[in-house]
């Protein structure tokens, strides 16, 4: 990690003489993330997309321009993904080969006797319609299918499944969170924004939303129907659609950049 981003910051709140708990109470973003921010410990945050939104309202609040520290964070994380180690190879003995002799013989074996199957399949087709002078018609003892007159039957047969259902969703914030709203094809709604308390998204319609939130100081109705949500002060993430509300997993919340 570069340094530049935590001395920054550092420096900034030191001059103004105030704490991770004074930062803490004006941002609603938890002391420790704070503090790993100043110490680029970015691994200590819930992911990517709350490293960008944490940063950005953190240097706002130091009066900082937030753009370069963004820049240098994608440097530094794009550096950390590099110096990954990979997967080790998977390990050959000497003399032989993945799949050996023995599974090339079969393979080989199995394309020639599809071959001759498809030259076999064709040669009887053209010997059938030779013999009875055209297309083949039906086996001896059976009646063709004919059409039915019955309405009924059309109706279900040219029937179309109705359109999925959708939901529609509002956001009232109650105080300062950073929101992330997708649709159900990944289409940001509410794209990676920092909400004041009154401020108000939507109402979206879609099949389904899914919602990554920085703390639960917001309100959601979806069909006009309040969404009961805790007050917490980590991050929470749901998704909604026609058949509810369902919580989802850190490593399955959206990402909004």
């Amino acid at each position: 990690m570069s340094g530049a981003i935590g001395a920054i910051l550092r420096e900034e709140r030191l001059a103004r003489g105030i704490d991770f708990e004074d930062v803490e109470q004006a941002t609603k973003i938890r002391a420790r993330y704070i503090e790993a921010i100043e110490a680029e410990r970015w691994e200590v945050l819930p992911g990517r997309a709350y490293a960008r939104a944490f940063l950005r309202t953190y240097a706002e609040l130091l009066e900082v321009d937030p753009e370069p520290l963004l820049a240098e964070l994608e440097r530094d994380l794009a550096t950390a993904e590099a110096d990954e180690e990979l997967p080790p190879e998977p390990v050959v003995q000497r003399g032989t080969l993945p799949g050996g002799p023995t599974g090339r013989f079969w393979r080989r074996l199995a394309a020639v006797v599809a071959a001759v199957l498809v030259v076999v399949a064709i040669a009887a087709v053209a010997l059938t319609a030779d013999d009875e002078g055209g297309e083949p018609g039906p086996e001896p003892g059976t009646q063709a299918e004919e059409p039915s007159d019955d309405p009924e039957t059309e109706a279900d047969e040219t029937a179309v499944e109705p359109p999925p259902e959708r939901v529609t969703v509002s956001l009232a914030a109650t105080g300062e969170v950073w929101v992330c709203l997708v649709d159900g094809s990944g289409e940001a709604l509410v794209n990676s924004e920092v909400l004041a308390a009154g401020e108000e998204r939507g109402p979206f319609e879609a099949r389904r939303v899914l919602m990554n939130l920085g703390n639960g100081q917001i309100e959601v109705t979806a069909d006009d129907e309040a969404v009961e949500l805790v007050d917490p002060g980590e991050p929470i993430g749901f998704e909604i659609s026609s058949d509810g509300v369902d919580d989802l997993s850190p490593e399955d919340r959206p990402s909004c950049t």
